[in-house]
């Protein structure tokens, strides 16, 4: 998004920055004075002597979280068979390094998941 308005107001957003970013789902603020011209691709509203645009971005399609909705279904599907030849190589005593290599795949494995979940619950957010 982009802010294009006079110093005073400038300041005041840049303090509040990250409200901005939250509230409007932005990912980056680009601010801009008076003069400057308004980047491309942004539609633009004018609030009094306020400028405030927002990046036009495409709406994820269904097929986009199916898509999501697979990859999170072979994660999990991963990580349970990971769990298993965890506890398989604790069973059969092997070397604890190769135990921990894998207990560390785990752990990324469920990172992944989160931020899979995380995109499906912004994607049906936005539908």
């Amino acid at each position: 998004m982009f802010i294009r308005s006079n110093q005073d107001f400038i300041k005041f957003a840049r303090s509040n920055e990250s409200l901005f970013k939250k509230t409007l789902h932005a990912e980056d603020v680009i601010y801009l004075v008076h003069h400057e011209e308004v980047p491309c691709g942004y539609k633009k509203e004018d609030i009094i002597d306020i400028s405030i645009g927002i990046k036009a971005m495409s709406k994820p399609s269904i097929s986009g979280i199916l898509l999501l909705q697979k990859q999170l279904q072979e994660k999990e599907e991963y990580m349970q068979h990971l769990k298993h030849l965890v506890q398989e190589l604790n069973t059969s005593g092997a070397d604890n390094s190769i135990i921990q290599q894998k207990k560390d795949e785990i752990s990324k494995i469920k990172q992944e998941i989160e931020l899979l979940n995380f995109e499906i619950s912004k994607c049906k957010m936005k539908d």
